[in-house]
């Protein structure tokens, strides 16, 4: 698989995964175990007491490499009616990636402390300025690849912890994905996709000699969405690809009708 593969399976998943993430209500953080949802801007959950939380909300770029920097950026949100200041934003991860599908639900969803991750040296901001009620407030960061440790392709952990006066108020947990570049041709090997490539139609045959419509000889026509597909899966690409044709034997049928001369008859009974 090339780095472009790579990267195009990588933001995809990474999207699909995010648009779960933002339906998710942060649960309220205990002071000193911090447990917000990932990518979130949502309201505490119902009943329970107003507490600033924070949120990332990009990371540039998407996929870390080695000796590189990702910049992470996010918000702070104060839905209290009292003015917050001496925040601070902290970032954590790990040299250790998470190596199952169940890992990373288990690192996202920790009510406390995961374990998986330890703070980043040096990624740390104070705050200079004040939050107003009901307000927010950008942050960004950068993580520092080499300071972290990552050297194997995978997925390593990352959060953004929010503190105040040394109490952590919520904690904001994603995934930074790591290639490690050419090194990585020895150990990770591409994954195998199979393509199968339908050719289906509405059948036009029926009880009657003649078939039912017209309509298939505007889909085999050029420029027709049968004939599109049946150069698309021929093409270089296609070949490339070592698709499955999975072609129905209704289709064929009608079109081999359709190579002489024929009759179209749109009635029931086999008249007209």
């Amino acid at each position: 698989m090339t780095r472009r593969c790579l990267r195009l399976v990588v933001a995809a998943v990474a999207a699909a995964l995010g648009a779960g993430w933002l339906a998710t209500v942060p649960a309220a953080a205990a002071p000193g175990t911090g447990a917000g949802a990932v990518l979130t801007a949502a309201a505490s959950q119902p009943g329970a007491p107003a507490h600033p939380w924070i949120a990332i909300t990009s990371l540039s770029p998407t996929i870390a490499t080695p000796k590189g920097k990702v910049i992470v950026s996010g918000i702070i949100a104060n839905p209290t009616p009292d003015t917050l200041q001496g925040l601070s934003v902290l970032l954590w991860s790990s040299d250790l990636a998470l190596s199952s599908r169940s890992a990373m639900h288990g690192y996202l969803t920790a009510q406390s402390s995961s374990g998986l991750d330890a703070q980043v040296p040096g990624a740390q901001l104070p705050l200079p300025g004040r939050v107003p009620p009901h307000g927010t407030e950008q942050w960004t960061l950068t993580l520092n690849v080499s300071q972290v440790g990552m050297h194997k392709f995978g997925v390593y952990p990352l959060a953004a912890q929010l503190s105040s006066a040394g109490v952590v108020q919520d904690v904001a947990r994603a995934f930074v994905p790591f290639w490690p570049g050419k090194r990585a041709a020895r150990t990770v090997k591409p994954l195998t996709v199979g393509w199968v490539w339908p050719l289906i139609d509405t059948p036009q045959q029926g009880a009657c000699p003649a078939l039912r419509s017209n309509e298939l000889a505007g889909s085999v026509a050029p420029d027709g969405r049968l004939n599109t597909l049946l150069e698309a899966g021929q093409s270089a690409d296609g070949r490339r690809a070592a698709i499955t044709w999975a072609i129905d034997p209704a289709l064929l049928s009608d079109v081999s009708v359709m190579r002489q001369p024929y009759r179209v008859s749109s009635r029931g009974d086999c008249s007209g």
